[in-house]
């Protein structure tokens, strides 16, 4: 008969007690995020979604209080005492912030750690009791084409879950020197700072941006950056401090809001500012003179790619960049087309306007502000408005390239003359000039000329016009007395980009009224065209 052995009733009691103490001083002590989980069970979308939502911050911040153009984002709760991430541009320029979870509000915002070139932060509300999503250890533990999901609030619409997987466990993006993830979960603009999470409910990235050109193609901070910064939390500050005008960062590089938002100069540098308000998503794209895309500002540079639902800004610095291989892209010469790109969202009437500021900065810090006060955007959302810079002389010549009509014609020129640009058509049997119709600039300014003229349909004085098909003469009229010797160039460019180029040069002459044939026959219909070389005439216009 085997034998029982039972403890005394008091060494029960005392094992019980040092169990609980020792419990409840590990829990105490604790002053990291909630641990990995160490199961191997793999969720469903569904109760993934379920576990995360209560998780899920949404944020919003303005650059002042009394502002009326807040911009919002989004965040995850990774202690359940109010430890927040997001991304470092989600907060960048605010001054006040406040939280959103699980329909509580949180005004009391402060900052415990912050990396711009990580695009990460750390924040700390007065909560306890959260729900805190559990970290993965490392991004070598991601495997490609393993199941995901991304949360958070695209466009505002609050805890929104979708699903994908790891396209790139390790992919290098130009401009940043560490790897992000990059999956096929799609996030939109409102998304950045939510979780990017694998299917046992661990976050293994933090999403921050996506290829509004693409398809699924969309990036995540990698979670080892998340825990080197977890490393590095201080002493809580305000907003203001952080991401605020006049702040720093945490690199100790200036912050400063400015005039326009988030770009400070610097010296002896030559740059261009966009800025705008209303719920539109506008890009700087660089061209080269030819019109071969070159990149967008943002992956060329250090312009970051912002756009908020109610204000935007990005720029381009002409000066020379650290690739990622460590070579240098040099853009402080040559000449450069830079334009404004409409990508969205589309209008709710399908038409709308929207209000862009273009700063030109000169190297000494000077300034000058370009203000385009209808900026229209109508399906197909192709058009652009631009600008030439030439890096060299520090100087810009405004463009005017709406691509809603199958073909610009562009005239350029390079002395103190005025010149203008006619058009016979042979439909209205009638000349045409850009400054006829109120959106064809007739621009002359100093040493810096230049006008275009758009073959769409246009009305003017009730009375409608169609260009975009039928015969067509171009040519360039000058009044010649005492004009320097003149070269004029003359630009076809198409919907596609592709373009002719013609050159004329006049030369000082007693004659009065002078003008160079260009085109004879620019046929609408085939985008086929006579070109007349060199044929000078007298032209007496009405």
């Amino acid at each position: 008969m085997s034998k029982k052995y039972l403890l005394p009733n008091f060494l029960l009691f005392t094992a019980l007690m040092i169990i609980i103490l020792a419990t409840l001083f590990t829990a105490g002590c604790d002053d990291t995020p909630d641990p990995a989980s160490e199961s191997p069970v793999e969720y469903s979308v569904a109760d993934l979604a379920e576990m995360a939502g209560q998780s899920i911050a949404y944020i919003e911040a303005k650059e002042s209080a009394n502002s009326n153009y807040p911009w919002f984002g989004s965040g995850f709760v990774i202690k359940s005492d109010g430890v927040i991430v997001t991304n470092y541009h989600v907060m960048d320029g605010a001054a006040v912030a406040l939280v959103e979870i699980n329909g509580q509000i949180y005004e009391d915002v402060q900052v415990l750690a912050a990396n711009e070139e990580w695009d990460l932060a750390i924040l700390k509300i007065e909560a306890s009791n959260l729900t805190a999503l559990a970290l993965a250890g490392s991004i070598d533990d991601v495997r490609l084409g393993e199941q995901v999901i991304a949360m958070g609030n695209p466009e505002g619409l609050k805890r929104t879950v979708s699903d994908g997987i790891i396209s790139t466990v390790y992919r290098r993006l130009e401009g940043f020197n560490y790897d992000h993830i990059q999956t096929t979960a799609p996030i939109s603009k409102g998304s950045s700072g939510g979780p990017l999470m694998n299917m046992r409910g661990e976050v293994i990235g933090v999403n921050t941006l996506t290829y509004l050109t693409g398809q699924n193609l969309n990036f995540a901070v990698p979670i080892d950056l998340l825990h080197a910064l977890i490393n590095d939390i201080g002493e809580a500050r305000p907003v203001a401090t952080v991401f605020g005008e006049g702040s720093y960062s945490s690199a100790g590089s200036s912050v400063s809001t400015g005039s326009s938002g988030f770009y400070e100069h610097r010296p002896d540098e030559l740059a261009v500012v966009i800025s705008w308000e209303g719920n539109v998503d506008l890009d700087l794209e660089i061209w080269s003179t030819d019109f071969e895309y070159m990149g967008k500002a943002y992956h060329i540079g250090d312009s970051p790619d912002i756009s908020y639902g109610e204000q935007g800004e990005e720029w381009f610095a002409f000066t020379s960049f650290e690739t990622p291989d460590g070579g240098l892209t040099d853009y402080s010469s040559g000449q450069y087309i830079v334009s404004v790109f409409y990508y969205g969202p589309e209008p709710a009437d399908e038409h709308g306007i929207t209000e862009v500021t273009l700063e030109f900065y000169y190297p000494s810090g000077e300034k000058e502000v370009i203000f385009i006060e209808d900026l229209w955007y109508t399906p197909p959302y192709d058009q652009w408005f631009a600008m030439i810079v030439d890096a060299d002389a520090g100087s810009y010549k405004l463009l005017d390239l709406y691509f809603d009509t199958p073909l610009v014609a562009m005239l350029e020129w390079d002395s103190t003359a005025d010149l203008d640009l006619y058009v016979w058509s042979e439909k209205y049997d009638e000349y045409f000039t850009p400054s006829q119709f109120w959106y064809g600039y007739d621009i002359q300014d100093g040493t810096v000329g230049l006008e275009t003229f758009r073959f769409g349909a246009f009305e003017m004085e009730g009375q409608k016009y169609d260009f975009s098909s039928g015969l067509h003469d171009l040519l360039v009229y000058m009044d010649n007395p005492g004009n320097p010797e003149t070269t004029a160039t003359l630009t076809l460019v198409s919907a596609e980009l592709e373009l002719v180029r013609f050159n004329f040069t006049f030369t000082p002459d007693t004659q009065g009224e002078y003008a160079w044939y260009a085109l004879f026959d620019l046929n609408m219909d085939t985008l086929e065209y006579v070109e007349l070389i060199g044929d000078e005439r007298k032209l007496f216009l009405p």
